[in-house]
């Protein structure tokens, strides 16, 4: 599993070229590289590393197939960038340097739509100091060509235990910037943090941004330089798919995009997409690259085929469902949760046995967001999406999800969550749910297949913390969906009722227990 990516207060960044964010450390032992693993990133997009070292690493050396950005050796703590365009074959890199040392951090980012005859701007790397700090100021360089600004930081300790912010300390942003990740080991205080931060809008050729102040908690030697990445004239990129909501007459693909204008669903009866076309209404992209992309008109219980055309032309990825039947008929739906393994090949081995639905029943993603920031649930998404396992069950098998507690917020997490509005924002960025009936933000909902109602509920957003009395006011609903809850199934004309419940509903009376039971 990837180590945890901890959120910062709300950010301005993730610019929807960035596909994904992976991170790790090793620290402890003398050593002279640090070795990084990362999905299989696609070909021709950009693969940055940026990584940390403990005092002085020497010299950084490029690891074979890559290209130094920049490097900045300290005495306290050394910072380096590298870089690379995928051929979609790396999953796994060790960066070296000369001067041993007892370790540190990486964060290994895949961006797409980047120039790749041309993908580094100029770069602005101030010269190292070893004072103590809780601020850095940086003076980007001028746009290049169509640039995406990031900075990157390393700092020289963190102690994000026994200072109890759980990495919250070193989350470097600015006015117009926000924070991504930062990478760090928990349980070694000594080892150093590394942290990526990015402009909230890519910039137009010549444009220039005015010197940023980017402050944090933690008072330590820290590193921070600007780099920039050229999109210039690159092609419309489809970053993610995910088709959901699906009806016996239409279906919904929530899709994340780069450097497109608009964007329309192409459905037909055959994988080439020639036979039986529909298409459905162009839409535009929001500031983050998402867009929900529906279709309608379509026949019941019938296996379609789609593409998605960018600004004219359709993409070459082709995905799949099925539409459900208008009265009786046969289907199957495939259900789970709790991926602590985001490249577990269980999702394969899913899609495998065909389903007409999977409902996941959460923890899509072990975030433990803690803190109402977008971005980080934004990236946590992007990471499921890119998978080379989740990515094609979500575009290929129509998914009805709610969330548990690690996609909500931290662990046994409850309605009090101050990642809850974060958490429903995202959900409704980047779902292709069923209609959401709440005024207040909740994700629950309903829908028919065939001769069968499904309801999901939303078992976090209002739910009373565990410690709270056990009475009449003590809930996992609330009102508002509780009386939802009731309707809904009073309601229902159909012979068959599922219900959708992340948490036991038959479990032991177990006080301040996750479930229905504590």
């Amino acid at each position: 599993m990837l180590s945890s990516l901890l959120p910062a207060a709300p950010a301005l960044g993730a610019v929807p070229n960035r596909v994904r964010l992976s991170s790790g450390s090793a620290y402890g032992a003398p050593r002279t590289s640090l070795k990084a693993t990362f999905p299989a990133p696609a070909a021709g997009n950009l693969l940055l590393g940026v990584i940390s070292v403990d005092a002085s690493a020497g010299t950084f050396k490029a690891p074979v197939g890559w290209k130094i950005a920049f490097q900045r050796v300290g005495t306290s703590v050394s910072l380096a960038a590298v870089y690379r365009v995928a051929t979609g074959a790396e999953t796994a890199v060790s960066f070296p340097w000369t001067t041993s040392s007892a370790g540190g951090s990486w964060l290994v980012a895949e961006y797409t739509g980047i120039n790749t005859a041309d993908p580094l701007g100029p770069l602005t790397v101030p010269a190292y100091s070893d004072t103590v700090r809780t601020s850095v100021a940086l003076n980007p360089r001028a746009a290049e060509s169509q640039s995406i600004q990031l900075a990157v930081f390393g700092i020289d300790a963190m102690d994000p235990v026994s200072s109890g912010r759980g990495g919250a300390e070193f989350r470097p942003a600015a006015p117009g910037w926000g924070w991504v990740a930062t990478s760090y080991a928990a349980t070694q205080p000594s080892c150093p943090g590394t942290a990526l931060t990015e402009y909230g809008a890519a910039l137009a050729t010549g444009q220039d941004l005015p010197g940023a102040k980017f402050t944090w908690l933690r008072g330590e030697q820290v590193i921070g330089a600007v780099l920039q990445l050229n999109t210039g004239v690159s092609a419309p990129a489809l970053v993610s798919r995910w088709v959901g909501g699906v009806t016996s007459t239409g279906a919904t693909v929530a899709v994340k995009l780069a450097n497109t204008s608009t964007a329309r669903l192409k459905v037909a009866l055959d994988p080439g997409l020639t036979t039986g076309v529909l298409w459905g209404a162009a839409v535009g992209p929001d500031p983050h690259g998402m867009a929900k992309l529906v279709v309608d008109g379509l026949a019941p219980g019938t296996q379609y085929h789609y593409g998605v055309e960018l600004d004219g032309v359709v993409d070459s990825k082709v995905g799949s469902f099925r539409t459900g039947p208008a009265v009786a008929g046969s289907f199957t739906f495939a259900f789970g949760s709790c991926c602590n393994a985001p490249e577990a090949s269980t999702f394969s081995e899913i899609r495998g046995h065909d389903p007409d639905l999977f409902l996941h029943l959460g923890d899509l993603h072990y975030g433990d967001i803690a803190v109402n920031d977008p971005a980080a649930f934004r990236g946590r998404f992007d990471t499921a999406l890119a998978s080379a396992h989740q990515g094609p069950l979500y575009a290929n098998v129509p998914t009805v999800y709610t969330w548990s507690d690690h996609d909500f917020g931290p662990g046994n997490t409850d309605g009090t969550s101050p990642a809850k509005p974060a958490a429903q924002a995202t959900y409704r960025q980047y779902v292709p749910s069923y209609r959401l009936p709440s005024p207040t933000g909740g994700i629950y909902q309903t829908f028919t297949y065939g001769r069968v109602r499904f309801i999901a509920t939303d078992n976090r957003s209002y739910k009373s913390p565990r410690s709270a009395v056990d009475d009449a006011n003590k809930t996992m609903l609330g009102a508002e969906q509780k009386q939802w809850f009731k309707d809904t199934i009073s309601t229902a004309t159909e012979p068959v009722v599922i219900w959708m419940s992340e948490n036991p509903w038959i479990s032991p009376a177990t006080r301040t227990a996750d479930w229905w039971g504590g």
